[in-house]
C-alpha cells in the first residue's frame, strides 16, 4: 500500500494539529476570531438539554387507575376491580397489552375489553378484574398475598413510541375503600 504524499503520518498521530492550523487560517480569512478555536480538543460538557415546546408536549402521559373496588370474597379469595386510564384529559392512550406478574396459584385476571389495543381516556379505560389470594380470611381485601405487578404497554397519538408502566396491585388496594 502506497502512502499519500499529501498526508503524513504525523498529521494523524499528532492529534489533528495540522487540521486545527488549517481551521485557524480559514477563520482568519473569514473574519472569525481564532481565539474561539482551542489548541487542544476537549469533549463538550452538556449540563442540561431543553426541548422545544412541541417536543416537550409530544410525550405520552403516564397511566392512572380509577374506581378501585374491593369486594368481599369467599375463603381466601379477594376480588378487586379497577380501570387503567390516561392521566391526561387531553391525550388518550392506546393500551397495547397488559401482563400481570407474579400471579399466585389461585389468582385470576380478566380484562374488559378482552382484546387489545384498547383506547383509554381520563374517564374510562380497560377494566381489570383480579381474583386472588388474600392474607386474611373472608372479607379481607386489604392485604393481597402476592403483590401482583401489572405491566402495561401503551402509546398515544402524539408519540407512536411504545411506553411501559407498572401498576402495583398494592397501590390499587391502598386506594380502594375499606371492605367491612
Amino acid at each position: 500500500m502506497r502512502k499519500n504524499k499529501n498526508h503524513s503520518e504525523s498529521s494523524f498521530s499528532d492529534g489533528g494539529r495540522a487540521r486545527r492550523g488549517a481551521l485557524a487560517k480559514l477563520t482568519l480569512l473569514t473574519g472569525i476570531s481564532a481565539v474561539s478555536i482551542p489548541s487542544v480538543w476537549k469533549h463538550p460538557v452538556v449540563d442540561s438539554v431543553l426541548l422545544p415546546a412541541h417536543a416537550a408536549a409530544s410525550v405520552c402521559p403516564p397511566l392512572a387507575f380509577i374506581s378501585p373496588t374491593a369486594t368481599p370474597g369467599s375463603g381466601l379469595t379477594c376480588p378487586i376491580a379497577f380501570e387503567i386510564v390516561s392521566s391526561s384529559a387531553e391525550i388518550p392512550v392506546n393500551i397495547l397489552s397488559i401482563t400481570a406478574t407474579p400471579l399466585g396459584p389461585n389468582d385470576g385476571v380478566t380484562y374488559n375489553p378482552e382484546s387489545f389495543p384498547a383506547t383509554a381516556t381520563s374517564e374510562s379505560g380497560v377494566q381489570v378484574n383480579w381474583d386472588g389470594e388474600a392474607v386474611q380470611p373472608i372479607f379481607s381485601c386489604t392485604e393481597p398475598l402476592v403483590d401482583t405487578q401489572f405491566v402495561v404497554i401503551y402509546n398515544c397519538e402524539v408519540n407512536d413510541t411504545e411506553v411501559s408502566q407498572t401498576i402495583a396491585l398494592s397501590a390499587v388496594v391502598a386506594a380502594a375503600p375499606a371492605v367491612p
